[in-house]
């Protein structure tokens, strides 16, 4: 029998898919391809503070699916929306990495408003 178990804790499937729901922008940033991803990015987060906004969602997207591998270290399944969800994510780490190098060089070449030197 399979568990159904969420990571949240919880024992409800609807549940567990509604932690990203498949219109959100955090399941497209999760399950889109790197070339997608990296368009996606340059036109929906121009400034350094969106990207440090897009940066925030894929460390929470990143520990939803550490906390899965924990689950699955255990020998213990995922429910059907978590495998769903687990099997469609797509390079998370290249593309935190992506978006760190974009805000680098955003400072480097000085494209950051004063508002964003505070901060």
């Amino acid at each position: 029998p399979r568990s159904t178990a969420t990571v949240s804790g919880g024992s409800d499937a609807a549940y567990a898919a509604s932690l990203i729901p498949k219109d959100s922008a955090g399941y497209k940033i999760a399950t889109t391809s790197m070339a997608v991803f990296t368009r996606m990015t340059d036109s929906k987060c121009p400034s350094w503070s969106q990207k440090r906004g897009c940066i925030s969602a894929l460390e929470r997207l990143q520990k939803l699916i550490l906390d899965m591998d924990a689950i699955l270290m255990k020998g213990k399944p995922l429910d059907d929306a978590e495998q769903t969800f687990y099997d469609e994510v797509v390079d998370l780490d290249s593309k935190i990495n992506h978006v760190r190098k974009e805000m680098h060089d955003q400072v480097e070449n000085g494209d950051i408003t004063a508002f964003e030197k505070e901060t």
